[in-house]
């Protein structure tokens, strides 16, 4: 028998350990990209991100037998997307951005990548919340790699002033990183 206590919603939340400071911020939240070939250790801002979302899901197959209702249920593969919602800066689109076409003086080539035909080599993408007091990094640190992107969209409507861009990727793995912040770049 499972024993629960009494419960008071009007006057306490659920999990009373949680303090708001707590709650990552999307203020101290950066998304990074990077080529990812063999030496590649530079991780570039993606600027003006609007909206940033990560999906995962796992294949499952249902096994059932003669002479039973209970099911067998065998975990399959787990495949993810990342979504991001960008405004379009001129000269310097969400494709020329993830894979960071930068000129000799540190801007955007114009136009150097016109579409996803041009990519041939995948990205790695980060992820990372940073301390709102400190500027460091935090443990919420998600790093995807070997990401290709598998639909990108730009778009205005007649009452918008600027115009919003959206793609999606796909990655191979989340893997694990450990992020050491440049002090000049805080």
């Amino acid at each position: 028998m499972s024993v629960i206590s009494n419960w008071t919603n009007a006057n306490q939340h659920v999990d009373t350990t949680i303090n708001v400071e707590r709650f990552a911020n999307s203020a101290h939240t950066v998304i990074y990209a990077r080529l990812a070939t063999a030496g590649a250790t530079q991780f570039y801002p993606i600027g003006v991100v609007q909206g940033w979302s990560f999906t995962e899901q796992r294949q499952v197959e249902e096994i059932f037998e003669l002479g039973s209702d209970v099911r067998y249920i065998v975990p399959g593969r787990t495949t993810g997307q990342i979504g991001i919602n960008r405004l379009l800066i001129s000269g310097g689109d969400l494709l020329n951005v993830l894979y960071g076409s930068f000129g000799a003086n540190g801007g955007l080539i114009p136009e150097a990548l016109t579409s996803l035909k041009d990519v041939t080599k995948p990205i790695d993408m980060l992820f990372v919340t940073y301390d709102a007091d400190s500027g460091a990094a935090e443990n919420m640190v998600r790093y995807f790699n070997n990401c290709w992107i598998i639909m990108r969209q730009e778009q205005i409507g007649a009452n918008q002033v600027v115009i919003a861009e959206n793609c999606t990727l796909v990655f191979e793995n989340i893997d694990t990183t450990i992020v050491t912040t440049d002090s000049a770049h805080n």
